[in-house]
């Protein structure tokens, strides 16, 4: 089975930034957030529906790096294909606002990146057909 790496807010980021060809989606999960597990399901299927190749797709869970254990039997349980990465706990949470300015790390939450750079952030709960609204677009 799969489990959850461990990586740091530096080496996230870094992922972040790296060029790809594809449309990067980020969900950011909890293991106790029912509504973020659906919506890693929705992106999943969004991404089987349109291909790996346009969608790069992680699934970054933000539960205490101690829970490890439960957040591999969660991805397991919920059938998570994505590539899954814990993120380290750190003191310094400004990691964040990379991906939106002043966000708490509240979930649910997704971010979107486009080819081109473009960013999106969406923090809170999306219907599949929202999520295909925002991502069709991006995929030509």
């Amino acid at each position: 089975g799969r489990s959850a790496m461990l990586i740091s807010p530096q080496d996230l980021l870094a992922k972040v930034k790296a060029d790809t060809a594809a449309v990067l989606v980020v969900n950011f999960w909890k293991t106790d957030c029912l509504a973020c597990i659906t919506l890693q399901q929705h992106l999943q299927n969004l991404q089987n529906k349109n291909g790996d190749e346009k969608i790069y797709l992680l699934a970054v869970n933000l539960d205490d790096e101690a829970n490890a254990a439960s957040v591999n039997l969660v991805l397991r349980k919920a059938g998570i294909a994505a590539d899954v990465l814990q993120v380290k706990k750190v003191t310094d949470s400004n990691w964040r606002n990379d991906f939106s300015g002043g966000w708490q790390g509240t979930v649910p939450a997704v971010f979107i990146q486009s080819k081109d750079g473009l960013k999106q952030f969406h923090p809170r709960v999306l219907s599949e057909d929202e999520l295909g609204a925002m991502l069709e677009p991006l995929l030509l």
